[in-house]
Formats: structure tokens, C-alpha cells, sequence
């Protein structure tokens, strides 16, 4: 085996093993269906990032359910906004 393929196995199992040990730094939504009476439960949340407006910059996107929602911060606070998008500008609607 020459040495790049003992580079390219040695990074895989490396990363093989970080992830089953959990030292990666995948975030992941739980798949809870049940939560308490008033929240939103995060099997039927989905979460991605997609540069709305194309400047180059992306927008974190919460979908629930098949709506979508920006997911901001305003003033150090979460916020989630509903949006639609006006070519190029977002344009929120709260």
C-alpha cells in the first residue's frame, strides 16, 4: 500500500471513529414526536441554509411542516419570521 492510500484510510477511519464517538459536530434536530402542551415538537421541524436573496450570504430557513419561517437573530434574540422573497430582497412579514 503506498502512502497516499494509507493517508485516505487513516483519515476515513479517523473519521469513522470521531463520529461514533461523538466528537463530531453534526447538529441534529431530535426526532421527539411528544412534547409538552404549546411547543413545537422537533420531528416536525426541518432546518436549512439557502442564500434567499443572492447576495452571496446565507439565511438559516426553519420549515414546520411544510411552511417556512426565517430563523433570525434580532437584538441578541431568536426570532422567527414569516417571508416571502421579491426579487432580490427578503421582505418580512413580522
Amino acid at each position: 500500500m503506498d502512502g497516499l492510500s494509507k493517508y485516505f484510510m487513516g483519515f476515513g477511519l479517523g473519521v469513522a471513529l470521531g463520529v461514533s464517538l461523538g466528537i463530531s459536530s453534526i447538529n441534529k434536530i431530535p426526532n421527539n414526536s411528544v412534547v409538552q402542551n404549546g411547543f413545537i415538537a422537533p420531528s416536525r421541524l426541518e432546518i436549512t441554509c439557502t442564500d434567499l436573496d443572492r447576495n452571496g450570504e446565507l439565511e438559516t430557513v426553519m420549515n414546520i411542516e411544510g411552511k417556512s419561517y426565517l430563523l433570525r437573530e434580532v437584538d441578541g434574540k431568536p426570532v422567527l419570521s414569516d417571508y416571502f422573497v421579491e426579487d432580490p430582497k427578503i421582505v418580512y412579514n413580522n
